[in-house]
């Protein structure tokens, strides 16, 4: 039955939608006004429309779809946040992707993130075979998780104190891969006030990243570096969270085109936590940058 509706929906398609550019926004302000005068959520589709192989792929096998262009509109309003190599972009839509990018901690795309109304994420997915059927259907199992997260903030909510911080914490711990932590401040704030050493150190570290991406976003590395700087220099910070945060400044130092300084920040990232789950991976980045920086 639900593939002779979706059948059919396919049949109507030319009829009942909207041409598939018009579909999309690239404008995150105006989706989410959208979204919260039609009470929908956001799909957001971080993008590499010209060069990105499986972003094309999923383009082209879902998102032009007519299956996917009747049903996904109803539940959500459809942003594009595009980072290409030739197409042309006004500056203001280059900004606005540039602090996305840096707010949601983009690593690769394709990144389609489920958001509300509010842009913040509760989901994250990407290419997924199968086609639109399949792809909608990802789309719907993964809207319910809204309604948990909201149900988990509401019950934590009505908690004080250091409860109250830890069934925050264990919410946004929820999100995995979702989380982002900029679009969760007043959580993050609330568990910082009334969280214990290991939350509060735990989320300043957070709040630090989030703050260095934007930052970097921006074009001021410098400031990133000093923002990272000071989340190292908090006393109590647990070692995995500062392994974290010296990774990071690596990258920073990388960006700014000093190996030296971050095979030297790769070091000490290593040495604050050798038996974690991160020191395989940067014995091995170590070992690849002393042969860059040899040569």
């Amino acid at each position: 039955m639900r593939r002779l509706v979706l059948a059919c929906l396919a049949l109507l398609a030319p009829l009942t939608t909207l041409p598939a550019a018009e579909l999309w926004t690239e404008d995150f302000a105006a989706a989410k006004a959208q979204a919260k005068t039609e009470n929908k959520d956001l799909l957001l589709d971080f993008t590499g429309s010209d060069w990105c192989g499986w972003c094309v792929r999923l383009k082209d096998e879902v998102f032009s779809t007519p299956e996917f262009q009747a049903a996904a509109p109803k539940r959500f309003v459809l942003v594009e946040l595009d980072y290409p190599q030739n197409k042309p972009q006004s500056d203001a839509i280059k900004l606005q992707n540039a602090k996305l990018k840096s707010g949601f901690s983009i690593k690769g795309y394709p990144s389609i993130y489920l958001t509300d109304a509010e842009g913040r994420p509760y989901a994250k997915t990407g290419y997924q075979e199968g086609g639109p059927e399949a792809y909608v259907k990802m789309l719907e199992s993964l809207a319910e998780l809204k309604v948990k997260r909201d149900a988990a903030l509401a019950q934590a909510n009505q908690a004080k104190g250091l409860a109250r911080a830890k069934a925050l914490d264990a919410v946004l711990d929820s999100l995995g891969d979702a989380f982002a932590p900029g679009a969760y401040a007043t959580e993050i704030a609330a568990i910082i006030a009334d969280g214990d050493d290991a939350l509060k150190s735990k989320y300043v570290v957070s709040q630090a990243k989030a703050t260095a991406e934007d930052l970097l976003g921006a074009g001021d590395i410098d400031g990133a570096k000093k923002t990272v700087d000071g989340a190292l220099a908090i006393p109590g910070i647990p070692p995995a969270s500062a392994q974290d945060l010296h990774f990071f400044r690596a990258a920073l130092d990388m960006e700014s085109g000093d190996p030296k300084a971050a095979l030297a920040r790769l070091q000490q990232a290593l040495a604050v936590a050798p038996e974690s789950d991160l020191a395989q991976r940067l014995k091995s980045i170590i070992e690849q940058l002393k042969g860059q920086i040899g040569k």
